[in-house]
């Protein structure tokens, strides 16, 4: 860990105490860091994500700093990533869609075309971190970030989000529907689950799908099948570092894709891997 990181841990330690969503705001501040890293934002953009609302926002009251502190977070944070963060603090998130400019502190500061993109950066990783059913499933939220990727951000033209023509609410409720109804189904109904894993992949915007069908796959010994879509689901999943289904951590989600490629190229048989998944995820709650 670099010192600097070290002095951001000590200023940050008092938000291990204070909850947000399934855990703490710790949790949460780090995550969003670690989401802006892994889409390759620059540096304040990833600081500023990592600090993005400890001034406090319209959705999370709490904060670390009091507006009064500029001084001291600009000393910590530099002058670029904390006027980042007071946007962030500031500004109605419904103004990041807008095409009008963005005023904040009733018109007297206007947030320029760069520190839109950012800021639309921050917060796709802001709710990609803590968006999930109460139980950790998926939950509905990759067409906003759709919505905020399409009004301009400072992305990798391979995230999984760009590109992507058309993205509607229904059609994401729809594959949500789908992924659910996969994990009712019995799981020996390999078809049935197939077709509908198939159908919540959303082309290549969702990750998980494709792991848990190169599990399928696995079972019924397609092993270059199943190597493929392993590697399918692990590649959007690294582009996207966070899960969408966060029954099971990012960790466990590429741990994972690599046991099903490992076991695929060693051609193993009677695996049962995908009712175990299947058992595994309908059973996991926790954070």
């Amino acid at each position: 860990m670099s010192e600097l990181m070290r002095q951001y841990l000590n200023v940050l330690a008092p938000t291990r105490s204070m909850p947000h969503g399934a855990g703490n705001f710790m949790h949460h501040l780090f995550g969003v860091h670690q989401i802006l890293v892994a889409w390759g934002c620059a540096p304040a953009v990833c600081t500023a994500g990592l600090f993005h609302s400890t001034y406090g926002t319209e959705f999370y009251t709490d904060s670390l700093f009091d507006i009064a502190e500029r001084q001291r977070l600009k000393q910590l944070i530099g002058n670029e990533a904390e006027a980042l963060v007071y946007a962030f603090c500031r500004i109605s998130r419904t103004s990041l869609l807008d095409d009008l400019p963005v005023e904040i502190d009733n018109g007297e500061y206007q947030v320029s075309e760069e520190q839109l993109a950012a800021l639309r950066c921050i917060e796709m990783a802001n709710l990609l971190e803590q968006q999930a059913a109460p139980d950790r499933s998926p939950a509905v939220f990759i067409c906003r970030l759709w919505q905020l990727a399409r009004s301009g951000v400072a992305l990798d033209q391979r995230h999984p989000i760009m590109g992507v023509v058309e993205f509607s609410v229904e059609e994401e409720r729809e594959a949500l529907f789908a992924y659910q109804s996969a994990l009712g189904l019995n799981p020996l109904d390999l078809d049935s689950v197939g077709e509908l894993l198939n159908r919540c992949a959303l082309g290549l915007v969702l990750g998980e799908p494709f792991i848990l069908l190169a599990a399928i796959q696995l079972d019924r010994g397609d092993w270059a099948a199943a190597m493929c879509a392993a590697g399918e689901g692990r590649d959007i999943l690294v582009r996207w570092g966070c899960p969408w289904d966060k029954r099971l951590s990012f960790g466990d989600w590429l741990a994972l894709a690599g046991r099903v490629r490992e076991l695929a190229e060693l051609g193993a048989t009677g695996t049962d891997l995908w009712p175990q998944l299947r058992s595994m995820l309908v059973s996991t709650g926790i954070r």
